[in-house]
């Protein structure tokens, strides 16, 4: 991390990348773009639906903290944010389980920050780092190999 966002920060910056994807949607015409140029805007926008799911997966799991994890909080919690994202409330709970093993996985944790990976990937990644943390770099560069979730 650069430096710590506050709270206030925090919900400036995701306000104004709202605006800048609304206003870039609302100007989206792709029929002009050649393969290349349709590609890579293919490429950017899944990138940034990836960093939108590590962000919601860090957000749910932090709420789900701060109701207690065995409370009924926080199934209240898994349900509120599965509504909100249109996903399974199970499918918040695995997301939630993934993030509590990226505080030992910094080279996973920060490949998903950078939008490297889908919350499937993530989740198997993760999943096989959690036994055995050295490897780390070796599967996210099997990811990168071809890999598929």
């Amino acid at each position: 991390m650069d430096e710590y966002r506050s709270p206030t920060q925090l919900l400036a910056d995701a306000a104004a990348i709202n605006v800048s994807m609304t206003t870039f949607l609302a100007r989206c015409e792709v029929a002009g773009l050649i393969d290349f140029e349709a590609q890579q805007l293919h490429r950017s926008l899944a990138s940034i639906g990836r960093c939108a799911e590590t962000a919601m997966a860090l957000l749910a799991h932090h709420r789900r903290n701060l109701h207690g994890h065995r409370t009924a909080g926080a199934k209240d919690v898994a349900n509120d944010c599965a509504s909100t994202q249109g996903v399974s409330p199970s499918a918040v709970q695995r997301a939630i389980g993934v993030v509590e093993k990226l505080g030992q996985l910094s080279e996973i944790d920060a490949a998903a920050r950078r939008g490297e990976l889908s919350t499937r990937e993530l989740e198997l990644i993760a999943g096989a780092a959690a036994h055995n943390p050295t490897q780390q770099q070796r599967l996210l560069d099997a990811k990168a190999g071809g890999l598929t979730a």
